[in-house]
């Protein structure tokens, strides 16, 4: 009975710190607007394959 309690307990923690984890937001204070960040992102993927075929 004390192990089933145990198990439970230890389950209902991990379960909390899941949902807590899940529930963090992350912000960015960034001064570019999305559109910005956007143009630099795609810039970089179309330049990456001429640093990579050498």
């Amino acid at each position: 009975m004390m192990r089933r309690q145990l198990c439970h307990g230890l389950c209902l923690g991990w379960l909390v710190a899941a949902i807590a984890g899940c529930a963090t937001t992350k912000e960015s204070d960034t001064s570019r607007t999305g559109i910005e960040q956007l143009l630099v992102s795609s810039a970089a993927e179309r330049v990456l394959p001429c640093y990579t075929n050498h």
